[in-house]
């Protein structure tokens, strides 16, 4: 039976922690490279008067939890503190902790697969005028002002049949350029 896939878009709520993989010892056993990331995701209520709100129970919490290689692959993806990215992977256990107050708290847990920037926030941030906060934004700014101004020397080989036709496209050639078709 397969396991059930859980997918979250939201925001980070810390720089992710990461814990590199460790050698046996004659004191200790090998460990595997770890890495952790806290995402929230704030939902949004409509007032009735229309308008639109944040919820007020808060953001949803939830710790994704990475392991071996993926761990290393997250770390070396340079995430940041409040970048939006979307994570999916299998549902884990929850985890207690105990807040600032003495109050016992649960949170969800993700055993992650897979983790990314949310390109179509960074995107839309961007196109909005916003402030890039980071490199990834900077890149999606600059990515939507090339689209925004037509490359006139550039013609799409797959943008139909007429382009084909046109440039004397041959996709067996392209492919064999490329070194995909032998």
């Amino acid at each position: 039976m397969p396991a059930m896939m859980q997918t979250m878009r939201g925001n980070l709520a810390a720089d992710p922690t990461y814990m590199a993989a460790r050698e046996p010892t004659a004191d200790s056993p090998a460990k595997k490279a770890f890495a952790e990331l806290q995402v929230y995701q704030n939902h949004r209520v409509q007032q009735p008067d229309g308008s639109w709100a944040d919820s007020p129970k808060g953001p949803e919490k939830v710790s994704v939890k990475f392991f071996g290689r993926d761990a290393e692959l997250v770390n070396a993806s340079n995430f940041h503190k409040g970048d939006p990215v979307c994570v999916a992977g299998s549902l884990g256990e929850p985890e207690a902790f105990t807040t600032r107050d003495g109050k016992i708290r649960a949170r969800n847990v993700i055993i992650g697969d897979t983790v990314c920037l949310d390109s179509m926030r960074v995107t839309s941030q961007a196109l909005k005028g916003g402030t890039p906060q980071n490199q990834y934004a900077s890149t999606a700014a600059a990515t939507a002002t090339r689209h925004q101004t037509a490359d006139q020397g550039y013609q799409d080989p797959y943008d139909g049949y007429g382009v084909q036709a046109q440039t004397g496209f041959n996709p067996q050639q392209a492919g064999q350029q490329a070194g995909f078709v032998r």
